[in-house]
């Protein structure tokens, strides 16, 4: 959504979240422009496209999003999509290479765990017979070893990639956009401050887009206040060796020794 600040920018949520659900399933979503998907200038095209065809590989249906993303934005435009994962990127890289950018976001292992157990407790999943895979321990063991396997991905394929720390990003966010601008090879434009003047289409992906009070960039900070990170902090320090190198990596420590 900050991307989507930015006038070369069209910021899209998750798609493959998106495309890897049944269309039924968006209608009922509100996209970050205030229509639904039927009414959206941009989702309502590529739903319509998808139902009319016979493609079932989410490569071919990742093809018919930028078919119409040219038609509706033009070529001019950046695509902007915030897929988390893995596999999306596999198949960005192996069918449309381009001029493929990748930003890639770490969350402060504390802050990311309780994230997912709040998510979990809200969700209703926290009980039954998988309560390992629910535990700040596991969760903590599951960051590392996914943003591992990411930056190995990245290093194997020799992808053009920017690393910063969501903690960088919401405490000092001019600062970390002029960052990306300069990584993107655009223009620096202060609308990236303001979400509420996005042109995303975000019918997928984070739900702060339907909270108003969130209309601004604050930081999550419910860890500070919080003690389940504790006992997996001190069980893997090489996890938290490895949180500390590479979240904060671009220097944003500095402001404190001024």
């Amino acid at each position: 959504m900050m991307l989507g600040g930015h006038p070369h920018c069209v910021g899209l949520g998750e798609v493959a979240r998106f495309l890897e659900q049944e269309l039924e399933n968006s209608r009922r979503s509100v996209c970050s422009c205030g229509k639904s998907m039927d009414d959206c200038e941009f989702w309502s095209k590529v739903a319509q496209r998808l139902e009319s065809s016979d493609k079932t590989e989410l490569a071919e249906k990742y093809a018919v999003v930028f078919e119409v993303f040219d038609e509706v934005f033009g070529h001019d435009r950046i695509l902007i999509d915030s897929s988390k994962h893995l596999p999306p990127l596999e198949i960005l890289h192996s069918h449309f290479q381009g001029d493929l950018a990748v930003l890639f976001l770490m969350r402060d292992v504390r802050s990311a765990a309780i994230s997912r157990l709040d998510n979990l407790r809200r969700k209703g999943q926290l009980r039954g017979r998988q309560w390992i895979q629910q535990s700040p321990i596991y969760i903590f063991w599951q960051w590392y070893r996914r943003n591992k396997r990411m930056q190995q991905f990245f290093q194997d394929h020799d992808l053009k990639v920017f690393q910063l720390g969501y903690e960088e990003l919401c405490l000092y966010p001019e600062q970390m956009l002029q960052k990306i601008c300069h990584y993107m090879e655009e223009e620096w434009d202060p609308a990236m401050l303001r979400l509420h003047q996005t042109s995303s289409h975000v019918l997928r992906g984070n739900r702060m887009r339907y909270q108003p009070e969130k209309s601004q960039i604050r930081y999550d900070h419910r860890w500070f206040l919080r003690q389940e990170w504790n006992l997996p902090a001190f069980m893997f320090p090489n996890i938290m060796h490895y949180n500390s190198r590479e979240v904060y990596r671009n220097h944003t420590e500095a402001v404190w020794k001024r």
